[in-house]
C-alpha cells in the first residue's frame, strides 16, 4: 500500500473514534511543527515528506488523546523500538493494534504499521526510539484531542499555552541565573532541550538561583528535564519589598521520577519543573532550588516581568543546601567581617599600649631607686672626709620624694 493510502487511513480511523467535535493535527515528518514533534540529529527528511534513521528516537507531546503514528521499516533487518508515555513504558499497539502492509520509501518496499494509542485528557509527551540496521521512516502523524480547541501543548515546552505568549525567556546558559559553583555540567548538544542546552546536577546540596522583578502581577516557570530516578528539589520564593523581606515560602517539588516517589522508565523534556504564577506585587523576588535527591536539570526559565541580574538587587542571597539559615549568613558576611577585624586591631593597639606603659613606668621607678641610692652614698664619703661636719647628714623627711618616702 502506498504511503498516501496509509495516511488517508490513519485520518479515517482518527475521525471514527474521536468523532467530528474533537480538534485534530495532521502531517508527515517533514512539515512537523516543533512545538509537537522534536527529532534528534539521526533523522533525515526524504523527498516523499517521511523522516528516516538507522537508529534514532523522536517526541511528540500535547494535549492529546489519540495518537496514530504510520511508520515503516526494512525488511532486511529486524526492527527494535520502545515507546513511553510521560516516562511509562506502553505497548504501541494496546489500543487499535498494527496494521500490516507495505509503503514504498526513497523506491523501496517496507513493512508498514501503525500506532494507535488513547490516552486520558491533558497534556502528555510521547517518546519513542527505534532501530533497525537497514532503516526505519515515519510517514504520517494524526493526533487529536477530545478537549475539542487544540492538540498544542500546554504544560510543556518554550511555546505551552498556558504560559502567557509574551512571557520573556532566558535559557539555561543565562548570565541572570546563578548556579553553585563547581557543581553542575553545562551540556550544549541535548537534542530534545530547548537551544540544545541544559545545566545538569546530581551533587546534593547544588542550587540555581535568579531573580525577578515584581511589578506587575509576577510569576515563573522552571523548565527542564525530569529525570528518571525519583528526585526531589526545595523551592524557596523570596519577595522583598521597601529594603525588607515581605515574602517567603518553602516546598518540596518533584524534579525527577513520579509524585508517588517511583521511578520513571524514560526521561521527560521540557517539563515544568517548578512555577509560581499568583505571586504579589513586590520590588523583586529571588527563587532559589536546591537538589535534595536525585538530579536536577535545568533547560529554560520564564516570567511575565523581567529578569534582574544579581548585582541589582539590594539584598540578594546565595544560599547552600538549607537556604533559610544561609541567607542571613551570607548577607551579613560583608559587614561583619570588616567590623570584627577593625574590633580586634583596635584591642591590639590597646594591649600594646598598656604594656608599653607598664614597661616604661617600671623602669622610670627603677632608674630613680639606682639614683636616691648612689646619691647616699656618695654624701657618706664627703662627710666622712670632713671634719667639720657630722657623719652623717640625712634629708629632712618633710624634703623627700613620695617615692623616697615609701621607701625609707
Amino acid at each position: 500500500m502506498h504511503l498516501q493510502s496509509w495516511s488517508l487511513l490513519a485520518t479515517t480511523l482518527a475521525c471514527l473514534t474521536t468523532g467530528t467535535s474533537a480538534a485534530g493535527l495532521a502531517f508527515n515528518g517533514a512539515n512537523a511543527p516543533s512545538q509537537v514533534l522534536l527529532l534528534d540529529d539521526s533523522w533525515e527528511k526524504t523527498a516523499d515528506g517521511s523522516i528516516t534513521t538507522k537508529k534514532g528516537e523522536l517526541i511528540v507531546m500535547g494535549n492529546i488523546t489519540e495518537y496514530f503514528l504510520t511508520w515503516a521499516s526494512s525488511a532486511l533487518a529486524t526492527t527494535s523500538y520502545g515507546f513511553t508515555m510521560d516516562g511509562h513504558g506502553i505497548n504501541p499497539f494496546r489500543d487499535t493494534g498494527s496494521i500490516t502492509g507495505t509503503a514504498n520509501v526513497n523506491g523501496a518496499t517496507w513493512d508498514s504499521l501503525q500506532t494507535g494509542i488513547r490516552e486520558t485528557q491533558g497534556d502528555h509527551q510521547l517518546k519513542v526510539w527505534v532501530a533497525n540496521p537497514a532503516g526505519v521512516a515515519f510517514t504520517a502523524f494524526k493526533f487529536m484531542s477530545s478537549k475539542g480547541d487544540t492538540v498544542f501543548p500546554s504544560i510543556y515546552g518554550r511555546q505551552a499555552t498556558a504560559v502567557p505568549s509574551d512571557a520573556l525567556t532566558i535559557d539555561s546558559g543565562s548570565p541572570f541565573i546563578n548556579f553553585s559553583p563547581e557543581r553542575w555540567k553545562q551540556i550544549s548538544d541535548c537534542a530534545f532541550c530547548d537551544q540544545r542546552t541544559l545545566a545538569n546536577s546530581s551533587t546534593i546540596g547544588s542550587w540555581v538561583q535568579f531573580t525577578i522583578s515584581g511589578k506587575s502581577n509576577p510569576a515563573f516557570w522552571v523548565y527542564g528535564v525530569k529525570a528518571e530516578r525519583h528526585s526531589l528539589a526545595n523551592l524557596r520564593v523570596t519577595g522583598y519589598k521597601g529594603g525588607s523581606m515581605a515574602y517567603d515560602s518553602m516546598q518540596d517539588v518533584v524534579v525527577g521520577g513520579f509524585d508517588n516517589g517511583e521511578g520513571s522508565e524514560g526521561l521527560v523534556y521540557q517539563a515544568r519543573l517548578a512555577s509560581h504564577e499568583r505571586l504579589n506585587e513586590a520590588d523583586y523576588y529571588t527563587i532559589n532550588m536546591t537538589l535534595n535527591k536525585g538530579a536536577l536539570g535545568i533547560d529554560f526559565i520564564r516570567t511575565t516581568t523581567e529578569f534582574i541580574t544579581p548585582n541589582a538587587a539590594s539584598t540578594t542571597a546565595t544560599p547552600i543546601g538549607s537556604p533559610s539559615s544561609q541567607n542571613e549568613r551570607i548577607s551579613i558576611l560583608p559587614i561583619l567581617l570588616p567590623t570584627l577585624l577593625g574590633v580586634g586591631l583596635v584591642a591590639l593597639l590597646v594591649t600594646g599600649w598598656c604594656v608599653w606603659g607598664s614597661r616604661f613606668s617600671a623602669a622610670a621607678k627603677k632608674r630613680r631607686e639606682q639614683a636616691h641610692v648612689g646619691t647616699s652614698g656618695m654624701t657618706q664619703v664627703r662627710h666622712s672626709t670632713s671634719s667639720s661636719t657630722v657623719a652623717s647628714s640625712p634629708l629632712d623627711e618633710k624634703q623627700k620624694l613620695p617615692e623616697e618616702r615609701s621607701n625609707v
